[in-house]
């Protein structure tokens, strides 16, 4: 009956989510940047810490040297894991940087994730994880390539760039009910 409840509640918390909106960086290998694709990932590996990078040069072959450029880079841990009997938190960091056409449009970012896994089931593990991620973002535009119809508009563009907090919460479970069946939701 506990499991039921559980299941659902989890259901539920997926349906709760009306509308949700992302930017997708392009990420062939997107299983190498997991604290982007969700927070709840951060600890969610068998060792003491991970490395993940990632390069990605798109459309090269087309736009020489004003294509696509996306770096991203992480590191996270599972910390207090055999203090707390399997249960433990996680701790990751990740950073960010796209370029993007002629006017060299760029993304930067970097953030922080913290995260709690607690361990429901060990016989048939079942594991549910909740994090977040505040992270600090920049856009930024070389306002000296930028062609426009009215150049009035020009003075509109900030030369520094923009800057802004975002913040995000992720949910991860994991279940193995059978020695060769097992699953993964993440929220």
């Amino acid at each position: 009956m506990k499991f039921s409840i559980k299941i659902i509640f989890i259901i539920s918390l997926f349906f709760a989510c009306e509308k949700t909106m992302a930017q997708d960086f392009h990420f062939t290998q997107h299983y190498l940047t997991p604290l982007q694709v969700n927070p709840a990932l951060v600890g969610q590996f068998d060792g003491c810490m991970r490395f993940n990078a990632n390069y990605r040069n798109q459309w090269s072959s087309v736009l020489g040297s004003s294509a696509f450029q996306t770096i991203a880079a992480s590191a996270d841990a599972a910390i207090l894991k055999e203090q707390m009997d399997g249960n433990f938190f996680g701790l990751g960091i990740n950073f960010l940087s796209d370029k993007a056409g002629d006017i060299n449009y760029g993304t930067q970012m970097i953030g922080f994730n913290f995260g709690y896994c607690r361990i429901l089931n060990k016989k048939k593990p079942l594991t549910f994880s909740l994090a977040f991620n505040v992270s600090n973002w920049s856009k930024t535009v070389d306002v000296s390539k930028v062609t426009l119809v009215n150049m009035n508009e020009l003075s509109e563009i900030s030369k520094s760039g923009v800057s802004f907090m975002d913040f995000g919460l992720g949910t991860f479970m994991h279940h193995q009910p059978l020695n060769w069946l097992s699953y993964n939701i993440g929220i």
